[in-house]
């Protein structure tokens, strides 16, 4: 008897369990539903093909807006085809930038864990992930903008690779060190040099985490806003010249949702939607592939 009364208070205390599981992870989800249907609802009705192809508008008075047609509305939100090209601009330097020097860190960190410096390294790395982001936008801007008298898309790149560093970092050196040590060691045992180690087995087998990581990174620096304002500051002007200033969407974003102008807080929320969007599908594509480059051992 006292054997299936035990039992039953096990099942009860799982259930409450599960019960308190469910429940947290509902309310945790319910912000994150509600922010997504509100700006889906505030975003979606003027996002349209014209808007990915047309730049940032200009300002029009609250009174001439409500008075035109539905045509005429759409024009005069405008687009963010200037702030798309300029993120992608941006947001690619920086990743070509922080991810070779990234792994590169990783890497002479997990073969040398016992060296006071890849110690020292590591601990600095963790230390950057605390920064707010807009210090790194202050020290691009005195590395960068002070140092050439100009603010460009190419300071905010810095700004943005020196975010991302710690986070490839961190992950690129998380998945290295799970490697077996047999696996390296089976290769120099059969005569392979150190380096063809190194790119031939320790990173194809932690191409999967790596990627994971850059991703990571990527996704994290695409909402930045604070270290372009000091950076690359943004222009409404369509450009290619990554010496000049360059617009981002998180840029746009900002300007237009602190304007009285209705036509701009519009075109606001259509780009916030947009970024979302974005993200959203960035992830969608790589995950699945990465998921694949994932070695099981």
């Amino acid at each position: 008897m006292g054997q299936f009364s035990s039992l039953r208070k096990v099942r009860i205390i799982d259930t409450i369990f599960k019960i308190f599981v469910y429940c947290g992870a509902f309310i945790t989800l319910i912000p994150l539903f509600l922010i997504l249907y509100f700006i889906l609802t505030q975003g979606i009705n003027y996002m349209t093909p014209y808007f990915f192809v047309t730049d940032a508008p200009p300002p029009i008075g609250d009174s001439e807006f409500f008075m035109m047609n539905s045509n005429q509305r759409i024009q005069a939100i405008g687009g963010i085809r200037n702030s798309l090209v300029g993120m992608f601009c941006i947001v690619s330097v920086a990743s070509l930038v922080a991810m070779p020097f990234g792994i590169s860190v990783a890497v002479f960190a997990s073969e040398h864990k016992k060296h006071k410096l890849a110690q020292l390294t590591l601990l600095c790395v963790d230390a950057l992930q605390g920064i707010p982001s807009i210090i790194f936008g202050i020290i691009a801007n005195l590395w960068v903008v002070l140092t050439f008298k100009s603010y460009s898309a190419l300071a905010g790149s810095a700004a943005l690779a020196l975010m991302m560093l710690p986070i490839i970092i961190k992950s690129s050196y998380e998945t290295l060190i799970l490697i077996p040590t047999s696996l390296k060691q089976s290769a120099l045992a059969l005569g392979v040099p150190y380096s063809r180690v190194l790119f031939k087995v320790v990173l194809p087998s932690a191409a999967g985490g790596i990627s994971s990581g850059s991703l990571l990174g990527i996704s994290r620096i695409l909402g930045e806003t604070a270290p372009l304002l000091f950076t690359a500051f943004g222009t409404p002007f369509f450009t290619f010249d990554m010496t000049k200033p360059m617009e981002t969407v998180a840029m746009q974003i900002y300007k237009n949702a602190s304007s009285p102008n209705y036509n701009l807080i519009r075109n606001a929320w259509s780009a916030s939607l947009a970024l979302v969007m974005l993200t959203l599908i960035l992830n969608l594509i790589i995950k699945p592939a990465i998921d694949k480059m994932k070695i099981k051992f």
